[in-house]
C-alpha cells in the first residue's frame, strides 16, 4: 500500500510541475520534501482507524526508563541517516565543484539506474528484515543470523543477475535509452553498479545491530565512514586526481570499511555464531540452506529462514 501511495504522490507531483508557474525547480523541491510529511500523514491516520491499539496517550502508556533507550536509539540512528544522506549530497556538490554540472549529470544517470536494478533485492529485505527483528525478540538467536546470511547471500546474488550483465552492455543500453550519453556516465555506472553489489554482501547486519538495540558504537563507526568519502574525495580531486577516484573512494569506505564494521559490530552485539548444539559452528557461519525459494511476504520469510 505504501508504494502504491508514493507512486501516485511523484505522478501527481510530476504534473503539478508541468503546469506550474514560476521556478518549476523550486515547486519540485517543495514537493518532493511534502511526500513523507503525507505519506506520513496518511499511514497513521490508517493505522488509529483499523488498529484499537495505535492511540497516542502519554499518561497511561508513560515509562520513564522505555522513553530514555527509544530516545537513544532514535538519535542514533538518526546520525547514521543524517551522515549517509550528507555523504550522498555532498559529493555530488564536490563532483559540480571541482568538474561542473556534466559529471553531476552522469551521476545522477547512475543513481538513478542503480536504484531501479536494486528493486528486486530491496523488496526480499523488506520481507526478510521483520524475521530478524521478531527472531531476536524471541530469543531465536539461531534463526536470526540464519535469516541475516542467507538475506544478504541473496540480495547479492539477485543485484549480480541483474547488474552483470549490465555492466557489460551499459554503452548500449545508455545510448538506447539516453541517444546522447553524457561523458563518464557509462564508467560512473559501472562504478555505481559495482559499490551497490559490495554493499550487499552485508546488508542485512545492520538490522542485526539494530535488533539488538545497542547501536552506539555502530552508528558512531558508520557515522564517520559515511563522511570520510567527501573529505578524501576533495583531496585527491585537489591535486589532480580523475573523476572516477570518488568511486573508488566511495567503494572503499561504503563496501569494504563499512562491511568490516557492521561485521564486528556485530560480533560485539551478540558474539559467535550459535550452531544447532548451541556452539559456533561453519554452517551457521555461512547460512546454508537448504530451501533455496525466497520469500514472497513476512510469513513466508519467517518460515523459508526457519527451515534452512
Amino acid at each position: 500500500m505504501r508504494d502504491v501511495v508514493l507512486a501516485l504522490e511523484a505522478g501527481l507531483g510530476a504534473f503539478v510541475c508541468v503546469y506550474a508557474i514560476g521556478d518549476k525547480l523550486i515547486v519540485y523541491g517543495i514537493l518532493m520534501a511534502a511526500i513523507p510529511f503525507i505519506t506520513l500523514t496518511i499511514m497513521k491516520v490508517y493505522c488509529h482507524r483499523h488498529y484499537e491499539e495505535c492511540i497516542i496517550s502519554p499518561r497511561k502508556y508513560w515509562n520513564k526508563g522505555l522513553m530514555r533507550e527509544m530516545t537513544s536509539f532514535a538519535g542514533w540512528n538518526f546520525v547514521t541517516s543524517f551522515t549517509s544522506i550528507v555523504s550522498q549530497y555532498g559529493l555530488g556538490l564536490v563532483l559540480n565543484h571541482f568538474w561542473g554540472t556534466l559529471l553531476n549529470t552522469a551521476q545522477g544517470i547512475a543513481n538513478q539506474l542503480s536504484g531501479q536494478l536494486m528493486t528486486f533485492s530491496n523488496t526480499m529485505l523488506k520481507a526478510l528484515n521483520p524475521v530478524i527483528t521478531k527472531s531476536k525478540g524471541s530469543g531465536d538467536i539461531q534463526l536470526m543470523f540464519k535469516a541475516s546470511f542467507s538475506g544478504s547471500k541473496y540480495a547479492y546474488l539477485m543485484l549480480a543477475m541483474f547488474s552483470v550483465p549490465f555492466m557489460f552492455e551499459m554503452p548500449y543500453i545508455l545510448r538506447l535509452w539516453l541517444v546522447d550519453v553524457p561523458d563518464w556516465a557509462v564508467l560512473f555506472c559501472r562504478l555505481q553498479l559495482l559499490r551497490s553489489i559490495t554493499e550487499q554482501l552485508t546488508i542485512t547486519i545492520g538490522s542485526v545491530i539494530s535488533a539488538n538495540g545497542n547501536i552506539r558504537t555502530y552508528s558512531l563507526i558508520k557515522g564517520i565512514l559515511s563522511i570520510l568519502p567527501i573529505l578524501l574525495t576533495c583531496v585527491s580531486f585537489y591535486y589532480g586526481f580523475p573523476p572516477y577516484t570518488m568511486y573508488l573512494v566511495w567503494i572503499l569506505c561504503g563496501g569494504v570499511l563499512g562491511g568490516t564494521d557492521e561485521t564486528a559490530g556485530r560480533a560485539r552485539s551478540h558474539g559467535a555464531v550459535p550452531h544447532r548444539n548451541g556452539r559456533a559452528g561453519e554452517g551457521a557461519l555461512h547460512g546454508r540452506t537448504k530451501d533455496r525459494r525466497l520469500p514472497t511476504d513476512g510469513r513466508d520469510a519467517h518460515d523459508w529462514a526457519r527451515n534452512g
